[in-house]
């Protein structure tokens, strides 16, 4: 019963039930891309970038820039930051136009948003490449956190065997 009601909740999660409704407001149509005032005090520009792939060390960076002060946009961020991701999506702004609200409100280093590019254009901001020190581990890691040929493996999946 357990993997019954996770499998439903998960279910209700993707069809967008839980959405906030500060969430659901900045992906509308109509929304304004808003800087709070409460961010006017934090306002500052993009500093730092990291490029590494995921499961290569970036959480624990973005915890340790966080440690020395730093405002970071990583994993947890992503439903705060809707309206932008949607806004450069739809492009009606331009990356360099997104690392300007992000800075606008309040981030200064991100993982999520720029890549070589960005940061070859930009030559004040500070990247940081995190990779794993040999390919199997990276895909070890992996497959302990997302087991995805387990879960493929139970219902209602195992008809894919």
């Amino acid at each position: 019963l357990q993997g019954t009601y996770v499998g439903f909740q998960t279910l209700l999660a993707l069809a967008g039930f839980y959405e906030e409704d500060e969430v659901k407001q900045g992906m509308a149509e109509d929304s304004e891309l808003v800087i709070n005032a409460e961010d006017e005090e934090d306002q500052t520009e993009i500093k730092i970038v990291g490029l590494g792939l995921g499961r290569t060390g970036t959480t624990s960076l973005a915890m340790a820039l966080e440690i020395l002060g730093y405002t970071v946009v990583h994993d947890d961020e992503q439903t705060e930051l809707t309206d932008l991701f949607d806004a450069e999506e739809e492009e009606v702004i331009d990356i360099d136009e997104l690392h300007e609200i992000l800075g606008l409100r309040g981030y200064n280093a991100t993982f999520k948003t720029a890549g070589y590019n960005w940061v070859a254009d930009n030559p004040d901001v500070k990247a940081i490449l995190t990779v794993r020190d040999n390919p199997d581990k990276y895909v070890d890691s992996w497959l302990v956190a997302a087991p995805f040929i387990e879960i493929l493996r139970q219902k209602p999946f195992c008809w894919l065997n």
